[in-house]
Parts: structure tokens; C-alpha cells; sequence
């Protein structure tokens, strides 16, 4: 089988201003697919946006919705491009929904990567509410430290994004699903 039929999601992950949703939906247009983020399918789930849930309900609550939706996300059969949040592989639940042994080629993960200085560039270029209290290069940091190995450990590519413009990006990611233009 051709190995671009055989993938029906493609599987953004990666920290804050990566530019998960930027080449995610980059990439959905050049396939003729869908995108959609998992922070609106939490919004949707919860009736509220998932940033406002996540501050008023807590992280655990928060995780418990992002758990069930991505899920139900990557077990529907339709063709798509979905960006995970920069959190989402810290739960247990979503890295096992993500390993190749339980999806088989259904799925291709991309840890989409930025070093701190870019990512913090990014953030300040379109500030979101902190995540921590603490200052943003310190919130990138240490965020980025705690969840590097859980991107690692699910993805199947690695793209650095502050070196590879989003068109290089849906490139690379084409190539690794083995589509042909």
C-alpha cells in the first residue's frame, strides 16, 4: 500500500509558538485536508475557551478534556492535520493514543522545535497568558525542559522551525509521508 494512504492524521506537537498551528495549517492546505488545533476542540468540548477552562477549572480538568478529545480525534478515520498543545504530552493517556504500536501508519508525529531565544521572541510578538507566574524566558525554559523527552519519545520527525521556513517544513513532512507531487 501507498504509504500516503495508509496516514490519515498528521500529528503536530511541540512547545508555545513553535509554529504548530502556522505549518499545520500550511500543510492541511497543500494536502487538501482538514486542521483543526486541539485547544478548540477542548473549547468546544468544555463551552469555553481552553485557555479561560484551563485557568478556572485547573491543569487536571484541563487534561482530562484534551485527553478525550484528542482521542476521539485521532481515532476518526478522516484525513487531517491536527496541532496538539504545548502540554498535551505530558499526559500518559495522549502519548500511548500517539505510539506507532497502537496506530500503526495511521499517524505521523512531528515535533515541531525552536531554541528558547526564538520561542521567546515569538511569544513576545503575540503574548498569551503565562502558563507559570515566572518570567517568560524563565516559563519557556523550564516548560520546554520538562516536556522535551515526551516530544522525543512520540515523534517520528524532528523540523527546527526558527531554521526552516513553512513551506520547507510542509516539504519535509510531504517527503516523510512519501507523497508525491
Amino acid at each position: 500500500m501507498d504509504p500516503a494512504t495508509q496516514i490519515l492524521k498528521v500529528v503536530l506537537v511541540g512547545p508555545r509558538a513553535a509554529g504548530k498551528t502556522t505549518v499545520g495549517m500550511a500543510l492541511a492546505d497543500t494536502l487538501g485536508w482538514g486542521f483543526r488545533d486541539a485547544d478548540d476542540l477542548v473549547a468546544a468540548a468544555v463551552g469555553q475557551p481552553a485557555e479561560d477552562y484551563l485557568r478556572t477549572a485547573g491543569e487536571a480538568a484541563f487534561r482530562e478534556a484534551e485527553e478525550k478529545v484528542v482521542q476521539a480525534a485521532v481515532d476518526e478515520s478522516t484525513q487531517e492535520v491536527l496541532a496538539l498543545g504545548g502540554g498535551a504530552v505530558l499526559s500518559p493517556a495522549i502519548r500511548d493514543t500517539l505510539r506507532v504500536e497502537n496506530q500503526g501508519n495511521r499517524l505521523l508525529v512531528v515535533f515541531l522545535r525552536a531554541p528558547v531565544p526564538t520561542l521567546v521572541e515569538r511569544q513576545e510578538a503575540a503574548p498569551r497568558a503565562p502558563l507559570t507566574g515566572t518570567p517568560l524566558r524563565d516559563e519557556v525554559t523550564v516548560l520546554l525542559a520538562a516536556r522535551w523527552r515526551y516530544y522525543v519519545a512520540v515523534s517520528h520527525m524532528q523540523l527546527d522551525t526558527s531554521s526552516a521556513n513553512v513551506d520547507a517544513c510542509v516539504r519535509s513532512i510531504i517527503a516523510k509521508m512519501g507523497v508525491t507531487s
